[in-house]
């Protein structure tokens, strides 16, 4: 059986600004920068993903895939279902993950849509890529086991 490849990764500091416009707060969250691949054409800026366990698929903003080339309503048309109830049409397409920092990277898929503005990496399409997904909140840090 072949070991086990862990790779760790920093909490990203973020600020919270209030209804008034003032700092509430420093939250650190689990971001993970991922260069994203769409048939021959990679971003050149990596994206700043949260890896979000309480979502289902990976969801990004429409723009990152005008910036791919990506024919977005081409893809297959999901509606996704969030807080509230509200729901955002949303269009599938096969893409390539390379996560910065990392020699980690795979194929898989994502949706996009002109109602989504954070790139969320979810739990079909990304965590489904590994053997464990794990957050340390004393430490700061998650860690992808493939």
């Amino acid at each position: 059986m072949p070991p086990k490849k862990s790779e760790e990764f920093n909490y990203t500091p973020r600020i919270v600004i209030g209804n008034d416009e003032k700092v509430l707060k420093i939250v650190d969250y689990p971001i993970l920068r991922v260069r994203i691949k769409y048939k021959h054409t990679l971003t050149s800026t990596p994206v700043e993903c949260l890896v979000d366990s309480g979502s289902v698929i990976n969801l990004f903003p429409a723009s990152w895939g005008v910036l791919l080339k990506i024919p977005i309503k081409s893809g297959q048309l999901q509606k996704i279902y969030g807080i509230g109830g509200v729901s955002i049409e949303s269009y599938r397409h096969d893409v390539h993950f390379y996560i910065i920092d990392s020699k980690i990277n795979f194929r898989t898929y994502a949706y996009f849509s002109e109602k989504q503005n954070t790139p969320l990496l979810g739990r079909y399409g990304f965590f489904d890529m590994f053997k464990n997904v794990s957050f340390n909140q004393d430490r700061g840090s998650f860690t992808l086991t493939k």
